[in-house]
């Protein structure tokens, strides 16, 4: 468990504007380079950013972190190895944005090949033990973008209204990983299908695909009427009691409800 220190973000800004410039470098490959104060102590800009971070928090844990979180649990099928999440962090596009803990994924792909990867097995598992996440996790930086960008042609419709915006969450790093991680359990089992003519919100399908099946069929006359439906913000008024007691009816385990639950629904 790790606390703010009010005493030590005299050293923060800087820390952060370098990984900003990090976050804006479109090519994963380019190398970050220190401060100049970094440079003049010989220290490179991971280690820069390391010492940074490192005066945020005061530990408040009294054990040390493997006995707190064991990495070798074999009371479930479902731990993450290693080698998964190593797999998982490669596969992290580094020029996405951050959440609001400021941790940038270059910082963790660079730290992946430290031990901070036991500790973050560590964590990771100790989530899917106890069936919940972290409370920070569901903290998200929220922008709102603009669907039809015609509107500011328009003075008599405000193009930034509550029915002209989408919002966009920057989760943490941490989460992201983890929900990755999570998802890749989730595929194949039966409480988890999907109907084969599901296409949105899902990988290797597109939503045109089945309108130009409709249009085929019509255009056969093997259908003579097609009913299209659009429900507004329907993933906003999901009913998250339906929606958990339809994953019940499904069989899905508790222990992977609660998960859910504290990952998507609950501010806990």
């Amino acid at each position: 468990m790790a606390k703010p220190n009010p005493d030590a973000d005299s050293g923060t800004l800087e820390t952060v504007r370098l990984y900003k410039r990090a976050q804006r470098r479109a090519n994963e490959n380019t190398p970050l380079v220190p401060t100049p104060a970094g440079k003049a102590r010989g220290m490179t800009a991971i280690d820069e950013v390391t010492e940074g971070f490192a005066g945020r928090f005061v530990s408040t844990a009294t054990l040390p972190v493997r006995e707190m979180f064991p990495i070798d649990d074999r009371s479930t099928s479902l731990s993450f190895s290693i080698d998964e999440i190593m797999q998982e962090l490669t596969y992290q596009d580094a020029t996405k944005a951050y959440g609001n803990d400021g941790v940038h994924i270059r910082l963790i792909k660079t730290l992946a090949t430290t031990s901070f990867l036991r500790i973050l097995a560590a964590l990771y598992n100790s989530c899917l033990r106890n069936s919940k996440t972290l409370r920070s996790w569901n903290e998200t930086v929220v922008y709102l973008v603009v669907k039809d960008k015609t509107r500011r042609e328009d003075s008599t419709m405000p193009a930034k209204d509550a029915n002209n915006v989408r919002p966009i969450s920057l989760v943490t790093m941490f989460r992201k990983v983890f929900k990755r991680l999570l998802l890749r359990r989730f595929n194949g089992r039966t409480w988890a299908r999907m109907h084969p003519n599901q296409a949105g919100f899902r990988s290797h399908h597109s939503t045109m695909t089945n309108a130009a099946v409709v249009h085929a069929l019509l255009e056969s006359s093997r259908i003579t009427h097609a009913m299209f439906l659009d429900f507004q913000a329907a993933f906003n008024v999901v009913d998250h009691v339906l929606l958990a007691d339809v994953l019940r009816r499904r069989r899905c385990p508790e222990n992977m409800l609660a998960l859910i639950a504290s990952l998507c629904f609950f501010d806990v």
